[in-house]
């Protein structure tokens, strides 16, 4: 039995759900909102559903906060809780 995963291509659809994620992580930068967060860590477990090196995502938030220094975001519950959906829902994958 061939498997064709490997003659696939992937590059498409994890560079557009990290760029959704890109994008919701700039919109919780300005705007500091749970939906925000959220949206960020769906479309980051979807890129790494999709291919497992957009594991990188977890940096985006790390980097934006300390090139930042919005200290602040690490206080939101919802960031945490997120990151640990998709730690949880990736993490074997």
């Amino acid at each position: 039995m061939t498997t064709y995963l490997a003659s696939l291509m992937v590059e498409v659809p994890v560079t557009l759900a990290a760029t959704v994620a890109a994008l919701a992580w700039v919109r919780v930068m300005r705007r500091e909102r749970t939906r925000d967060v959220l949206a960020f860590g769906g479309a980051a477990a979807l890129a790494v559903f999709t291919k497992g090196n957009a594991l990188l995502l977890a940096l985006v938030p790390l980097l934006a906060i300390v090139v930042a220094r919005r200290w602040r975001l690490l206080r939101l519950p919802a960031l945490w809780g997120t990151a640990a959906g998709v730690a949880a829902a990736t993490g074997w994958w």
